[in-house]
Protein backbone atom coordinates (compact mmCIF):
# COMPACT_ATOMS: atom_id res chain seq x y z
CA UNK A 1 0.00 0.00 0.00
CA UNK A 2 1.44 3.35 -1.03
CA UNK A 3 1.82 5.94 2.05
CA UNK A 4 3.31 9.43 1.61
CA UNK A 5 7.17 10.06 3.29
CA UNK A 6 7.88 11.99 5.75
CA UNK A 7 11.38 12.90 7.15
CA UNK A 8 13.36 11.44 9.94
CA UNK A 9 11.41 8.22 10.18
CA UNK A 10 14.49 6.15 12.06
CA UNK A 11 14.33 8.97 14.92
CA UNK A 12 10.20 8.52 14.98
CA UNK A 13 10.91 5.00 14.61
CA UNK A 14 13.30 5.01 17.53
CA UNK A 15 11.17 7.12 19.78
CA UNK A 16 8.25 4.49 19.91
CA UNK A 17 10.80 2.01 20.44
CA UNK A 18 11.89 3.93 23.63
CA UNK A 19 8.55 4.31 24.91
CA UNK A 20 7.91 0.26 24.57
CA UNK A 21 11.20 0.02 26.52
CA UNK A 22 10.09 2.96 29.34
CA UNK A 23 6.25 1.77 29.48
CA UNK A 24 7.04 -2.08 29.98
CA UNK A 25 7.56 -1.33 34.14
CA UNK A 26 4.22 0.89 34.22
CA UNK A 27 2.35 -1.62 32.36
CA UNK A 28 4.49 -4.38 34.83
CA UNK A 29 2.99 -2.90 38.07
CA UNK A 30 -0.50 -2.15 36.54
CA UNK A 31 -1.07 -5.99 36.43
CA UNK A 32 0.92 -6.53 39.62
CA UNK A 33 -2.51 -8.76 41.14
CA UNK A 34 -2.37 -10.85 37.51
CA UNK A 35 -0.98 -14.57 38.09
CA UNK A 36 2.38 -14.62 36.05
CA UNK A 37 2.77 -17.56 34.04
CA UNK A 38 5.61 -19.32 35.53
CA UNK A 39 7.04 -20.25 31.92
CA UNK A 40 10.38 -19.68 29.83
CA UNK A 41 11.11 -20.05 26.05
CA UNK A 42 12.96 -23.30 27.19
CA UNK A 43 9.54 -24.93 28.96
CA UNK A 44 7.66 -24.04 25.92
CA UNK A 45 10.04 -25.37 23.50
CA UNK A 46 9.65 -28.58 24.78
CA UNK A 47 5.74 -28.65 23.95
CA UNK A 48 4.90 -31.09 20.69
CA UNK A 49 6.25 -29.58 17.32
CA UNK A 50 3.02 -27.18 15.68
CA UNK A 51 1.52 -26.55 18.47
CA UNK A 52 0.94 -22.37 19.76
CA UNK A 53 3.83 -22.92 22.84
CA UNK A 54 6.32 -24.42 20.12
CA UNK A 55 5.85 -21.66 17.92
CA UNK A 56 5.99 -18.95 20.79
CA UNK A 57 9.10 -20.35 22.30
CA UNK A 58 10.87 -21.07 18.98
CA UNK A 59 9.42 -17.08 18.44
CA UNK A 60 11.21 -16.20 21.54
CA UNK A 61 14.54 -18.03 20.08
CA UNK A 62 14.75 -16.87 17.63
CA UNK A 63 14.70 -12.86 18.20
CA UNK A 64 16.12 -13.95 21.46
CA UNK A 65 13.18 -12.49 23.64
CA UNK A 66 12.02 -13.72 27.22
CA UNK A 67 8.22 -13.76 27.93
CA UNK A 68 7.82 -10.85 29.44
CA UNK A 69 6.50 -11.47 33.09
CA UNK A 70 2.63 -10.72 33.37
CA UNK A 71 2.33 -9.62 29.39
CA UNK A 72 3.47 -13.05 28.26
CA UNK A 73 -0.17 -12.90 26.00
CA UNK A 74 1.59 -10.11 23.73
CA UNK A 75 4.40 -12.43 22.06
CA UNK A 76 1.29 -15.27 21.33
CA UNK A 77 -0.57 -12.23 19.69
CA UNK A 78 2.79 -12.43 17.42
CA UNK A 79 2.82 -15.63 16.82
CA UNK A 80 -0.91 -15.99 16.39
CA UNK A 81 -1.54 -13.11 13.79
CA UNK A 82 1.49 -13.14 12.37
CA UNK A 83 2.92 -9.94 12.71
CA UNK A 84 6.76 -9.40 13.12
CA UNK A 85 8.77 -7.24 15.65
CA UNK A 86 9.67 -4.15 13.78
CA UNK A 87 7.77 -0.52 15.39
CA UNK A 88 5.46 -0.50 12.30
CA UNK A 89 4.30 -3.77 13.21
CA UNK A 90 4.36 -3.77 16.78
CA UNK A 91 1.91 -0.40 16.02
CA UNK A 92 -0.25 -2.56 13.18
CA UNK A 93 -0.52 -5.27 15.52
CA UNK A 94 -2.30 -3.11 18.38
CA UNK A 95 -4.66 -1.25 15.48
CA UNK A 96 -5.55 -5.00 14.87
CA UNK A 97 -6.58 -5.78 18.49
CA UNK A 98 -8.44 -2.84 19.30
CA UNK A 99 -10.43 -3.58 15.97
CA UNK A 100 -10.63 -7.18 17.56
CA UNK A 101 -12.30 -5.67 20.62
CA UNK A 102 -9.57 -5.46 22.98
CA UNK A 103 -9.27 -2.35 25.29
CA UNK A 104 -6.31 -1.82 27.21
CA UNK A 105 -3.89 1.15 28.52
CA UNK A 106 -1.38 -0.31 26.20
CA UNK A 107 -3.28 -0.64 23.32
CA UNK A 108 -4.60 3.36 23.42
CA UNK A 109 -1.16 4.09 23.96
CA UNK A 110 0.60 2.39 21.52
CA UNK A 111 -2.37 3.38 18.77
CA UNK A 112 -1.36 6.91 19.83
CA UNK A 113 1.92 6.27 19.28
CA UNK A 114 1.79 5.48 16.06
CA UNK A 115 -0.59 8.23 15.16
CA UNK A 116 1.47 10.81 16.26
CA UNK A 117 4.64 9.94 15.48
CA UNK A 118 3.92 7.74 12.41
CA UNK A 119 1.07 9.77 10.47
CA UNK A 120 2.05 8.45 7.19
CA UNK A 121 0.99 4.74 7.68
CA UNK A 122 -2.20 6.19 8.85
CA UNK A 123 -3.83 4.48 5.90
CA UNK A 124 -2.45 0.83 7.08
CA UNK A 125 -3.77 1.41 10.47
CA UNK A 126 -7.36 2.03 9.63
CA UNK A 127 -6.84 -1.21 7.18
CA UNK A 128 -5.50 -3.59 10.31
CA UNK A 129 -8.22 -2.34 12.25
CA UNK A 130 -10.49 -2.97 10.04
CA UNK A 131 -9.55 -6.31 9.61
CA UNK A 132 -9.33 -7.08 13.41
CA UNK A 133 -12.97 -6.18 13.56
CA UNK A 134 -13.63 -8.64 10.47
CA UNK A 135 -12.52 -11.73 12.32
CA UNK A 136 -13.61 -13.34 15.08
CA UNK A 137 -12.78 -11.68 18.51
CA UNK A 138 -10.15 -13.13 20.43
CA UNK A 139 -10.85 -10.41 23.29
CA UNK A 140 -11.57 -13.36 25.88
CA UNK A 141 -9.74 -15.86 24.39
CA UNK A 142 -7.77 -17.67 27.42
CA UNK A 143 -4.51 -17.87 25.47
CA UNK A 144 -2.10 -19.69 28.39
CA UNK A 145 -4.67 -22.42 28.38
CA UNK A 146 -4.17 -22.77 24.22
CA UNK A 147 -0.77 -23.05 23.93
CA UNK A 148 -0.87 -26.89 24.01
CA UNK A 149 -2.99 -26.48 20.91
CA UNK A 150 -2.38 -26.69 17.20
CA UNK A 151 -1.26 -23.03 15.82
CA UNK A 152 -2.70 -23.84 12.50
CA UNK A 153 -6.44 -24.51 14.10
CA UNK A 154 -6.76 -21.54 16.15
CA UNK A 155 -5.81 -19.82 13.35
CA UNK A 156 -8.19 -21.32 11.79
CA UNK A 157 -11.06 -20.37 14.13
CA UNK A 158 -9.46 -16.90 14.17
CA UNK A 159 -10.33 -15.96 10.41
CA UNK A 160 -14.10 -17.32 10.97
CA UNK A 161 -15.96 -13.78 9.28
CA UNK A 162 -17.93 -12.06 11.74
CA UNK A 163 -20.59 -9.29 11.56
CA UNK A 164 -19.40 -5.91 9.26
CA UNK A 165 -17.95 -3.02 11.25
CA UNK A 166 -21.18 -1.06 9.93
CA UNK A 167 -23.44 -3.21 11.04
CA UNK A 168 -24.72 -2.20 14.43
CA UNK A 169 -27.42 -3.24 16.22
CA UNK A 170 -30.81 -1.33 17.13
CA UNK A 171 -29.53 -1.51 20.87
CA UNK A 172 -26.09 0.55 20.14
CA UNK A 173 -28.34 2.67 17.97
CA UNK A 174 -30.79 3.42 20.91
CA UNK A 175 -27.97 4.02 23.80
CA UNK A 176 -26.40 6.37 20.82
CA UNK A 177 -29.39 8.30 20.26
CA UNK A 178 -29.92 8.25 24.03
CA UNK A 179 -26.28 9.75 25.31
CA UNK A 180 -26.28 12.54 22.53
CA UNK A 181 -29.62 13.92 23.90
CA UNK A 182 -28.09 14.04 27.13
CA UNK A 183 -27.07 17.38 29.01
CA UNK A 184 -23.59 16.03 29.85
CA UNK A 185 -23.26 15.20 26.25
CA UNK A 186 -24.52 18.39 24.76
CA UNK A 187 -22.33 20.38 27.63
CA UNK A 188 -19.31 18.72 26.02
CA UNK A 189 -19.91 19.12 22.42
CA UNK A 190 -20.17 22.29 22.31
CA UNK A 191 -16.58 22.38 24.34
CA UNK A 192 -14.85 20.12 21.83
CA UNK A 193 -16.39 22.86 19.16
CA UNK A 194 -14.56 25.41 20.64
CA UNK A 195 -11.46 23.95 21.20
CA UNK A 196 -11.42 22.55 17.24
CA UNK A 197 -12.39 26.48 16.85
CA UNK A 198 -9.36 27.73 18.67
CA UNK A 199 -7.00 25.26 17.21
CA UNK A 200 -7.65 26.18 13.37
CA UNK A 201 -7.24 29.68 14.29
CA UNK A 202 -4.01 28.95 16.19
CA UNK A 203 -2.79 26.43 13.34
CA UNK A 204 -4.09 28.79 10.48
CA UNK A 205 -0.30 31.14 10.75
CA UNK A 206 1.59 27.46 11.25
CA UNK A 207 0.46 26.13 8.11
CA UNK A 208 1.02 29.52 6.31
CA UNK A 209 4.67 29.53 7.40
CA UNK A 210 4.90 25.69 6.35
CA UNK A 211 3.17 25.75 3.30
CA UNK A 212 4.93 28.44 1.23
CA UNK A 213 4.24 26.90 -1.83
CA UNK A 214 0.75 28.14 -1.51
CA UNK A 215 -0.39 32.00 -2.96
CA UNK A 216 -3.04 33.98 -1.98
CA UNK A 217 -5.94 34.12 -5.39
CA UNK A 218 -5.99 37.39 -6.81
CA UNK A 219 -9.67 36.68 -7.08
CA UNK A 220 -12.07 38.64 -4.27
CA UNK A 221 -15.25 37.66 -2.95
CA UNK A 222 -16.79 41.22 -4.23
CA UNK A 223 -15.97 39.44 -8.04
CA UNK A 224 -17.10 36.00 -7.43
CA UNK A 225 -20.44 37.73 -6.26
CA UNK A 226 -20.44 38.91 -9.79
CA UNK A 227 -19.91 36.00 -11.14
CA UNK A 228 -22.57 33.63 -12.70
CA UNK A 229 -25.45 31.81 -11.50
CA UNK A 230 -24.29 28.28 -11.21
CA UNK A 231 -20.54 28.51 -10.96
CA UNK A 232 -18.64 27.66 -8.45
CA UNK A 233 -17.39 31.44 -7.79
CA UNK A 234 -21.00 32.66 -7.67
CA UNK A 235 -21.50 29.66 -4.96
CA UNK A 236 -18.14 30.18 -2.37
CA UNK A 237 -20.23 34.14 -2.69
CA UNK A 238 -23.06 32.64 -1.10
CA UNK A 239 -21.66 30.22 0.73
CA UNK A 240 -19.39 32.88 2.54
CA UNK A 241 -22.06 35.49 2.83
CA UNK A 242 -24.93 33.12 4.45
CA UNK A 243 -22.17 32.06 7.03
CA UNK A 244 -21.15 35.77 7.48
CA UNK A 245 -16.99 34.41 6.51
CA UNK A 246 -14.73 36.28 4.73
CA UNK A 247 -12.00 34.29 2.23
CA UNK A 248 -8.72 33.66 4.68
CA UNK A 249 -5.95 34.01 2.64
CA UNK A 250 -3.72 31.04 1.47
CA UNK A 251 -6.47 29.44 2.52
CA UNK A 252 -9.05 30.00 0.41
CA UNK A 253 -9.70 26.55 -1.25
CA UNK A 254 -10.94 25.59 2.39
CA UNK A 255 -14.04 27.25 1.59
CA UNK A 256 -14.38 25.91 -1.92
CA UNK A 257 -14.27 22.36 -0.63
CA UNK A 258 -17.20 23.15 1.96
CA UNK A 259 -19.29 24.73 -1.40
CA UNK A 260 -18.23 21.51 -3.83
CA UNK A 261 -18.51 18.57 -1.86
CA UNK A 262 -21.70 19.86 0.36
CA UNK A 263 -20.20 19.75 4.29
CA UNK A 264 -21.45 22.65 6.58
CA UNK A 265 -19.38 24.74 8.60
CA UNK A 266 -19.76 22.95 12.16
CA UNK A 267 -17.33 20.84 14.02
CA UNK A 268 -18.78 17.31 12.79
CA UNK A 269 -18.77 18.58 8.96
CA UNK A 270 -15.32 20.05 9.31
CA UNK A 271 -14.22 17.05 10.42
CA UNK A 272 -16.24 15.24 8.07
CA UNK A 273 -14.54 16.91 5.37
CA UNK A 274 -11.04 16.66 6.65
CA UNK A 275 -11.66 12.83 6.52
CA UNK A 276 -12.82 12.88 3.19
CA UNK A 277 -9.71 15.17 1.87
CA UNK A 278 -7.23 11.97 2.99
CA UNK A 279 -9.50 9.30 1.63
CA UNK A 280 -9.58 11.35 -1.68
CA UNK A 281 -5.69 11.62 -1.34
CA UNK A 282 -4.81 15.21 0.31
CA UNK A 283 -2.03 14.60 2.79
CA UNK A 284 -0.96 18.32 3.70
CA UNK A 285 -0.14 19.21 7.27
CA UNK A 286 -4.02 20.78 7.61
CA UNK A 287 -5.35 17.41 7.37
CA UNK A 288 -3.44 14.98 8.71
CA UNK A 289 -3.14 17.37 12.09
CA UNK A 290 -7.37 17.86 11.91
CA UNK A 291 -7.92 14.04 11.47
CA UNK A 292 -5.94 13.05 14.44
CA UNK A 293 -7.37 15.93 16.68
CA UNK A 294 -11.13 14.88 15.13
CA UNK A 295 -10.43 10.92 16.39
CA UNK A 296 -9.25 12.12 19.75
CA UNK A 297 -12.16 14.46 20.00
CA UNK A 298 -15.21 13.11 18.59
CA UNK A 299 -14.62 9.20 19.42
CA UNK A 300 -18.76 8.95 19.43
CA UNK A 301 -18.23 9.73 15.16
CA UNK A 302 -15.62 7.62 14.31
CA UNK A 303 -18.17 5.07 12.46
CA UNK A 304 -19.16 8.21 10.69
CA UNK A 305 -15.57 10.02 9.99
CA UNK A 306 -14.52 6.45 8.56
CA UNK A 307 -17.63 6.57 6.24
CA UNK A 308 -16.72 9.90 4.83
CA UNK A 309 -12.98 8.91 4.46
CA UNK A 310 -14.46 5.75 1.91
CA UNK A 311 -16.60 8.45 0.23
CA UNK A 312 -13.78 10.53 -0.34
CA UNK A 313 -11.41 6.95 -1.28
CA UNK A 314 -14.03 6.71 -3.97
CA UNK A 315 -14.10 9.84 -5.21
CA UNK A 316 -11.90 10.86 -8.30
CA UNK A 317 -8.93 13.15 -6.35
CA UNK A 318 -9.30 16.58 -6.25
CA UNK A 319 -5.81 17.04 -4.38
CA UNK A 320 -4.19 18.70 -7.40
CA UNK A 321 -7.05 20.66 -9.03
CA UNK A 322 -6.17 24.54 -8.74
CA UNK A 323 -9.72 26.23 -8.06
CA UNK A 324 -8.11 29.78 -9.12
CA UNK A 325 -8.76 28.33 -12.63
CA UNK A 326 -12.33 26.69 -12.47
CA UNK A 327 -14.18 29.61 -10.38
CA UNK A 328 -16.36 30.30 -13.86
CA UNK A 329 -17.12 26.73 -13.81
CA UNK A 330 -20.63 25.80 -12.91
CA UNK A 331 -20.68 24.01 -9.89
CA UNK A 332 -23.27 20.75 -10.73
CA UNK A 333 -20.80 19.50 -13.43
CA UNK A 334 -17.72 20.07 -11.40
CA UNK A 335 -19.22 17.95 -8.70
CA UNK A 336 -20.61 16.00 -10.97
CA UNK A 337 -17.29 14.98 -12.27
CA UNK A 338 -15.89 14.53 -8.33
CA UNK A 339 -18.60 11.55 -7.42
CA UNK A 340 -18.58 10.17 -10.79
CA UNK A 341 -18.28 6.47 -10.70
CA UNK A 342 -14.55 5.45 -10.54
CA UNK A 343 -12.79 1.45 -10.59
CA UNK A 344 -11.06 1.34 -7.37
CA UNK A 345 -10.50 -1.61 -4.87
CA UNK A 346 -11.11 -0.77 -1.11
CA UNK A 347 -8.61 -1.91 1.22
CA UNK A 348 -11.46 -2.90 3.38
Amino acid sequence: MKTITLPFKKFREKLIETFFDVSVKPYQWLKRKDESWQLNRQSLMQMPNGTLGYDVGNFLTKHNFELLDKGESHDVYHVLLGYQTDVVNEVNMQFFLFGNGRRSIYTYAAMAAGLFFLPEFIRVYFKEMMHGRHLKSIKYWEVKNLLPKETEILRSRLNRQRKSFYELNYLKLKLLRIMKKSSIYQKWHSRRESILSKMVGFLNPIYKAVMPRNRAWNISLSQMRLMQQGSLGKDVANFMDKNQFELLPYLETHDVYHVLLGYEPHIVDESRLYFFLLGNGKYSFEVINTVLVSLVLLPDYWLDLFRHYRRGRDARSIAKWDFRYLMHEETEILRGIVFAKKESKFFI
